[in-house]
């Protein structure tokens, strides 16, 4: 991307800001945004607590792990997303909380073969899968798909409440961004 994606311009704020403000509006819960342990953020919105990664430059996993620590006492699942997540539908986000049963670990939407796993909703239960995977040096947040409960939400449900699957765009390089912006008729900062 050429900059750090948590600060690009989003609507005239950094895009960290309104991917947490959006959580914050959707979850019903706390809001948790996990950082590398020297990177830097703009200021969160009220309410929104920044954690650090235990580990430098160890992915998603190590993020994902630091999330849930931080919640391990008042929350038993937590939703799940990247900052590069503008177009997330606050509709998805509750279908992944309702779609999620008892005996679930994870409930990941998946379109084709493609799973998200970084725009999923995840038990608490599976931070000793995550745990194991970290201490075995294995990065991959999908290899955890096969190791926990894991519940898939088609693409036909998904489409049902959010009929472009937007909520499922990253935005990896800066014609995304661009592209992205331009569906909500925004100004683009690169």
């Amino acid at each position: 991307m050429g900059v750090s994606k948590a600060t690009l311009d989003w609507g005239g704020r950094p895009l960290v800001c309104h991917v947490s403000a959006l959580l914050a509006a959707s979850v019903g819960g706390p809001v948790v945004v996990a950082a590398a342990p020297d990177q830097e953020l703009p200021r969160l919105p009220d309410g929104v607590r920044l954690i650090r990664d235990s580990c430098a430059d160890r992915g998603p996993l190590e993020g994902l792990a630091a999330g849930m620590l931080a919640l391990i006492d008042e929350v038993d699942l937590v939703f799940v997303s990247t900052v590069d997540a503008p177009l997330l539908h606050p509709e998805l986000v509750s279908l992944l909380l309702r779609s999620l049963r008892v005996q679930d670990q994870i409930a990941v939407p998946i379109v084709g073969s493609q799973s998200y796993p970084l725009t999923a909703v995840w038990r608490l239960t599976a931070l000793a899968a995550i745990r194991r995977s970290l201490e075995a040096d294995r990065l991959r947040v999908k290899d955890l798909l096969e190791q926990c409960v894991t519940r898939f939400i088609d693409e036909e449900q998904l489409r049902a409440v959010d009929p472009n699957l937007d909520s499922l765009r990253n935005l990896n390089d800066p014609d995304a961004y661009r592209e992205a912006v331009r569906v909500v008729g925004g100004r683009s900062s690169l």
